[in-house]
């Protein structure tokens, strides 16, 4: 069996790409994006990206960052919201990332399929990933959201 850049079957992934993801907030269809190889669901209405689970990490291995400060930055599970993973329907609960006085909350599926941005949120993640290594994981999402990036900057 071939895998495709986040380790899953290609028929699975497939199979996944058919069926319309609908957003965890505002529930209508989200379009995907795909850039080297890895495929990013948005939402064109709130404008929240939802990354399966590994393409974060995969990002950052294809920028030659090492997975320990995405780990680290990803490990810590809070209290669930109101919104549902796009792909197992499970609700979402809070990721703290940062320090406890600036946390930024990222939405994660308890069942680990993914992560979910709102709106702003990915700005204020690459902000906090920008030096050394992980700055290469920032231009990558940069490049892929250059206009939303620069809509976001100028709210």
């Amino acid at each position: 069996m071939t895998s495709d850049a986040t380790g899953h079957d290609r028929a699975e992934t497939s199979r996944r790409e058919k069926i319309v993801n609908p957003c965890p907030r505002c529930r209508i269809p989200m379009v995907a994006f795909e850039l080297d190889g890895i495929e990013v669901d948005h939402c064109v209405q709130c404008r929240g990206t939802w990354l399966d689970s590994g393409e974060l990490e995969f990002i950052g291995e294809q920028a030659g960052m090492s997975a320990g400060p995405l780990a680290e930055a990803l490990a810590s599970r809070g209290a669930r919201v109101n919104a549902r993973c796009p792909r197992c329907r499970r609700r979402l609960h809070v990721t703290p990332v940062g320090a406890s006085s600036d946390a930024l909350e990222i939405d994660a599926c308890s069942n680990e399929c993914g992560l979910w941005f709102d709106r702003g949120e990915l700005l204020q993640f690459l902000e906090r990933f920008d030096d050394g290594d992980a700055g290469a994981v920032a231009r990558w999402f940069r490049e892929l959201y250059r206009s939303e990036l620069s809509d976001a900057s100028s709210d």
